[in-house]
């Protein structure tokens, strides 16, 4: 597994202790470092000046699987990409700088949003997510949440967000009175599709108050 910090050196002070590794400390560097390690859990508990956290696996035919990925006191954290490995649950709450999310095909079961302001594109298809809340990120652009197992997408709120796919999930009722920028009806926008088991999806364009 490999793990790449963007600007700063964060692995003076890590401890890996029953599969569970620890970053606390930073040391400032003008380069991207990368680092090769196996761990089941990856906790940053450092607030320094970290921008980009990139984790991949170099061996694709031997996924590492991570069943925590906690990035959430990563304050100044702009861009999160986890690729080609496994990771089952990801916190990122209330990282306030995040702008992009890249988190698809990884067997995710759980992301943790919440709090991410700045958020402006969150890539997290082909996972196994049941529930995803955006509704705090009002600057989402873009949600491609497709090939999931969603019973419940919240984007209320999200009046910028122009792109939507959620197709193939378990979708009956999507609330879509607060994304005004949306443009429904255009299929090259790929807004919106039928579920993967075919039921019918209950979609509201409007408030009741809009309707009125």
């Amino acid at each position: 597994l490999v793990m790449e910090f963007q600007c700063y050196n964060i692995m003076d002070d890590y401890s890996i202790i029953d599969g569970a590794m620890t970053i606390s400390g930073a040391q400032k560097l003008e380069n991207s470092d990368r680092y090769t390690i196996s761990a089941q859990e990856i906790i940053i508990e450092s607030d320094h000046d970290i921008k980009m956290f990139s984790c991949y696996n170099e061996d694709s035919e031997n996924p590492v699987l991570i069943s925590l990925m906690d990035v959430s006191s990563c304050k100044t954290l702009k861009n999160l990409i986890v690729r080609s490995t496994k990771c089952l649950s990801i916190n990122a709450s209330y990282c306030r700088q995040l702008c992009r999310c890249w988190v698809s095909k990884i067997g995710l079961m759980s992301l943790d949003i919440t709090g991410c302001q700045q958020l402006t594109r969150c890539v997290c298809s082909d996972n196994q997510l049941s529930l995803l809340d955006c509704s705090e990120s009002q600057e989402l652009i873009q949600l491609d949440c497709s090939y999931n197992k969603l019973t419940s997408l919240n984007v209320v709120g999200c009046e910028k967000l122009c792109s939507l796919r959620c197709y193939n999930n378990h979708l009956k009722c999507l609330d879509l009175s607060g994304c005004p920028s949306l443009k429904y009806g255009d299929e090259e926008s790929a807004v919106i599709q039928a579920n993967q088991n075919g039921e019918k999806l209950i979609i509201r364009l409007y408030s009741v108050q809009d309707a009125n």
